[in-house]
């Protein structure tokens, strides 16, 4: 299973979005992970490519909330623009 993006709190992933979201078949607003809906059934290479626009305004979204992410770890893909 491909993360494309994972977040925690210290040592503990907190939310990350992956296969389950971008591979979903089910309806949109059951979707939970850190990307908020926006890859939810995209396929593989949308939610990279929209992972790689949107990742930052994901990790900063909840610090007027208080919380901020102690580390983000982004997936091979959504590191690298593909070559073809």
């Amino acid at each position: 299973m491909a993360t494309l993006i994972a977040v925690y709190l210290g040592r503990m992933c907190v939310n990350r979005c992956d296969l389950k979201c971008y591979g979903a078949r089910t309806p949109r607003d059951r979707c939970e992970c850190v990307c908020d809906g926006m890859n939810h059934g995209t396929g593989l290479r949308q939610a990279e490519a929209n992972t790689r626009a949107s990742a930052q305004d994901w990790v900063e979204r909840p610090r007027p909330r208080g919380l901020e992410f102690d580390q983000v770890e982004l997936g091979a893909g959504v590191q690298t623009e593909p070559l073809f």
